[in-house]
């Protein structure tokens, strides 16, 4: 490794100091106290890298690059941790490379404190010296060091086109964090302020040349002095103009990218329990209402500080002249009146909102079922239902057309009143200096209610829309986090009751009727448990506190001698493997080799994979696949029986490498030869393992 290199890596003992320096740098976060402890295993290191600094708010994700993306990578904005493998002393030592990278060049943050700034190409050749000097270390290392394949594989795999791939983590803030921190950290606060100064600058230039004008008009005399003024505050404005409008544009893209963020982490880690409970079709209609909120331009909503500022100034206004009180009376009253307004809309609109998205579930549910209706719904009845949904929608959205209607019309009332107290003010003898200010506050104000009226129009929309997806937007902030520095696959060795459940009992509401109840049981390491019951008896409800999905309402759960607040859900996930039952497991529209070993990241089977699906018997309906491994599956793809289905599930669940194995009427869809055969590989290859099966 040259000198050079070296300098710029951190080893895996400075981790911890490493991220820390690299979120200050990247002003991610003002540190990094609340991390976890180092693992004490090198393998695990990637693991850590990717899943500690959400203990602080930050997302990491993982991606295994060949040496050809990797400086297409660079060139790309964001904050990295990149792993180099380093032989030292016959053993593979991962050495971290901590950068921001700003798209033309790069700040490398250094053990020494240093910030090295350097270019994309550069970083890339070093890195690509480095690979190459350590494939041939590494060959020597492979050839006398049994086991030293599963550290390499944990660091970065062998690509059969670029020679090594490079594990490289890319960091952002938490898409769950606060709104307006996330505004931070893309730099949309400054935005907002500059939008907002602004707005309010160009405001005060049009209204100073609408004044300059209009006193020369009213007094007659027209010089070069009020012309120039006029002039130049009215040039004034363009630049503001422009400047407010891309500030605007640069806001409403910021503020997007923040709020996807937040609905895909929301999609993510949305509690199963919230789609049960509300079916399927309804989960779809509300992701429906998510993309209406994605497409509605923020730009539009932002768009009502425009108006407010005019609303404002026209207020100032009125405030200068002698009948202030009549003038603000009467825009006082208009506020309280739009108001009121306003808020029948905003119960109309979540009214429309809950009726669309019914009849959107209506619709989904009698696509699903469209054979069962066919045959037993009359077909004089089978659309009455939408019939009177449709027709209670109908009234709903004409109501509320005439609420906007009305909206629409107190802009006109509004100048009406005002103009009826100027005309008081003139009868009584006001000059048409005095009047001019007063007129161009109505002017502004009448102004602000037309564009207010068509911002709240569509904003009340968004609103409406944003209510209905509320589970997806606070999903990923309720998630769990990492709380303690915990070594599950160590606490799986060492403890030799595995699975420990006291007392436990579960409802899947408050108040509801309870599924499972002090239920206490002890499995040690190695034992097999069958779990049988009838229907409804509570025994997937108890696969599923096991393998971390529920979590009991009372009582204590410890898996490897942890429980679940003390571990974070991926830790327990790599203590604990389920296949859930027939409908709550999927096959991918992907190959056979992901569908089996999802988490390889490898295009073919491995060695292991191939091993299992012979013992399964899943090497005969390869040899049927005319793409063997990279056969699709899926709904478009190749067509998997049941019975295949199922030992795919089983695959999958034992290629996870967990120390306790979950099967949830796996078995059911087998035939008696294949069961025998499956079984055996089964209680063979599970550590720990519960069998769940019907009477």
């Amino acid at each position: 490794m040259s000198q050079k290199l070296r300098n710029l890596l951190w080893p895996p003992t400075e981790v911890h100091r490493a991220l820390e320096a690299l979120f200050m740098t990247a002003e991610l976060s003002r540190g990094a106290a609340g991390l976890p402890k180092l693992p004490a295993v090198d393998r695990h290191m990637l693991d850590w890298l990717v899943n500690a600094p959400r203990a602080v708010g930050i997302d990491g994700s993982l991606e295994r690059l060949p040496k050809s993306a990797l400086l297409e990578e660079f060139a790309t904005r964001g904050t990295f941790v990149v792993t180099v493998p380093w032989v030292e002393k016959g053993e593979v030592v991962p050495y971290f490379m901590a950068l921001v990278s700003e798209g033309l060049r790069c700040r490398v943050v250094a053990p020494s404190n240093d910030e090295v700034v350097s270019n994309p190409a550069e970083l890339f050749d070093l890195l690509d010296e480095q690979a190459k000097t350590t494939g041939g270390d590494l060959r020597d290392v492979l050839r006398d060091l049994p086991g030293a394949v599963d550290a390499l594989d944990a660091l970065y795999r062998r690509d059969r086109v670029d020679g090594f791939a490079f594990g490289v983590v890319r960091y952002r803030r938490d898409g769950a964090s606060a709104f307006t921190d996330q505004l931070d950290a893309l730099s949309g606060r400054r935005l907002l302020y500059g939008f907002c100064v602004l707005s309010l600058l160009e405001l005060a230039l049009g209204a100073g040349a609408a004044l300059t004008l209009g006193e020369a008009a009213v007094e007659g005399i027209v010089d070069r002095g009020r012309i120039m003024a006029w002039a130049m505050l009215s040039l004034a404005n363009v630049p503001l103009m422009y400047w407010s409008t891309s500030m605007l544009g640069g806001l409403t893209v910021l503020a997007g990218t923040a709020l996807k963020r937040r609905l895909l982490e929301g999609a993510i880690f949305v509690d199963e329990k919230i789609l049960r409970a509300q079916g399927y079709g309804a989960a779809l209609a509300r992701l429906n209402e998510a993309s209406v909120v994605e497409r509605t331009s923020l730009a539009e909503i932002f768009a009502l500080i425009t108006p407010l500022s005019m609303w404002i100034s026209a207020a100032w206004l009125f405030a200068r002249t002698p009948w202030a009180a009549a003038l603000l009376g009467v825009q006082v009253v208009s506020m309280v009146v739009v108001g009121l307004v306003v808020a029948r809309l905003v119960r109309n609109y979540d009214a429309a909102n809950l009726q669309r998205l019914k009849i959107t579930e209506d619709l989904i549910d009698k696509i699903v079922g469209h054979r069962t209706r066919a045959i037993q719904e009359a077909a004089s009845q089978r659309h009455d239902q939408e019939d009177r949904a449709l027709s209670a929608y109908a009234a709903t959205v004409a109501s509320q057309d005439g609420l906007v209607v009305a909206l629409s019309s107190l802009k006109r009332l509004f100048g009406l009143a005002a103009a009826s107290v100027l005309a008081v003010a003139f009868v009584r003898g006001a000059t048409a200096p005095e009047l001019l200010p007063a007129a161009v506050g109505v002017f502004l104000a009448m102004q602000a209610m037309t564009a207010a009226t068509a911002a709240v129009e569509r904003g009340l929309g968004w609103a409406a829309a944003l209510r209905s997806i509320g589970p997806l937007l606070t999903a990923g902030k309720e998630r769990e986090r990492p709380q303690r520095d915990v070594d599950a696959e160590q606490a799986g060795h060492q403890v030799p009751t595995v699975v420990a459940a006291s007392a436990v009992s579960f409802s899947y509401r408050q108040g509801g009727r309870v599924v499972l109840r002090n239920t206490t049981l002890r499995v040690r390491r190695g034992e097999r448990v069958l779990i049988e019951g009838r229907s409804g008896g509570g025994k997937t409800t108890l696969a599923k506190l096991i393998a971390g999905e529920l979590r009991p309402s009372t009582g204590s759960l410890l898996v490897g001698g942890l429980d679940a607040s003390t571990m974070s859900q991926s830790q327990w996930r790599r203590l604990v493997a389920s296949a859930p039952q027939f409908h709550e497991n999927h096959v991918f529209n992907n190959s056979f080799s992901f569908n089996v070993d999802p988490a390889s990241g490898r295009e073919g089977l491995t060695a292991s994979a191939a091993e299992l699906c012979e013992e399964l018997g899943l090497d005969g309906v390869l040899s049927r696949m005319p793409a063997g491994p990279a056969q699709l599956l899926g709904e478009t793809g190749w067509q998997l029986s049941h019975g295949e289905r199922s030992r795919v599930f089983i695959a999958r669940a034992l290629l996870q490498g967990a120390k306790v194995v979950v099967f949830d009427e796996s078995f059911a869809a087998l035939d008696p030869v294949t069961m025998q055969r499956v079984v055996a590989c089964v209680v063979r290859r599970a550590p720990t393992l519960f069998v769940i099966a019907h009477v």
